[in-house]
């Protein structure tokens, strides 16, 4: 489904599949992943991006939900919908992006709309 190279660490490989589960390589050290865990949502994965500083991996999902994870498999946030006065949930996730130093991220959905969260 995805598969990603930080910058700040050359030497690791993130790949995350379909059905959520997420593994960590380091090339040198041979075919076994050194760092494995499953998302924790129901649906497919339908988006996938990995922060090129931050340790820190976003998976979005066709529920109307993106998940935060470290590179560890702890789960930092769920975003379910747009904070504010009527709580607008999001569209089904169709693709995300970080800022390549910042700590912002950027998803779109199916339902055109593009959203931005930062911290």
């Amino acid at each position: 489904m995805g598969l990603h190279v930080p910058v700040s660490s050359p030497n690791t490989v993130v790949a995350i599949s379909r059905d959520g589960k997420v593994n960590t390589w380091d090339p040198r050290s041979g075919s076994a992943p050194i760092r494995s865990f499953a998302t924790k949502a129901k649906s497919d994965v339908s988006a996938f991006a990995l922060h090129n500083v931050a340790p820190i991996l976003a998976c979005g999902f066709l529920e109307q939900q993106i998940h935060l994870y470290n590179l560890n498999g702890d789960q930092l946030r769920v975003i379910r919908y747009h904070e504010g006065f009527l709580e607008e949930r999001i569209g089904p996730i169709s693709g995300l992006a970080f800022h390549p130093n910042k700590l912002v991220l950027a998803a779109a959905s199916t339902d055109k709309y593009v959203s931005v969260w930062s911290e």
